[in-house]
């Protein structure tokens, strides 16, 4: 098997990631093998990681998890219900 990304043959012993080739953002579905250390780095450059976490960031405080978690630590709100300002 070869990395897909630096084309190196994957041992049997490294960890492997499975890569979008098209991102799963755009609707890809086919995937290839990659050395780890490679995909992150991959994505590092790109600034893939900033851009997802950023998203995250956005869907937690559209659902209100945020506070919920500041509030009581961490774990799963119930999510059909939020937690308002003030109690």
């Amino acid at each position: 098997m070869t990395c897909h990304l630096c084309e190196q043959p994957i041992i049997d012993r490294q960890q492997i990631n499975y890569h979008h080739i098209i991102p799963k953002s755009r609707g890809g579905t086919v995937t290839a093998p990659t050395h780890k250390a490679c995909h992150v780095q991959h994505h590092s450059k790109g600034g893939d990681f900033r851009e997802w976490g950023r998203k995250g960031g956005l869907v937690t405080a559209a659902t209100w998890i945020w506070i919920f978690n500041l509030r009581h630590g961490a774990g799963p709100p119930d999510p059909w219900r939020r937690i308002p300002f003030g109690r």
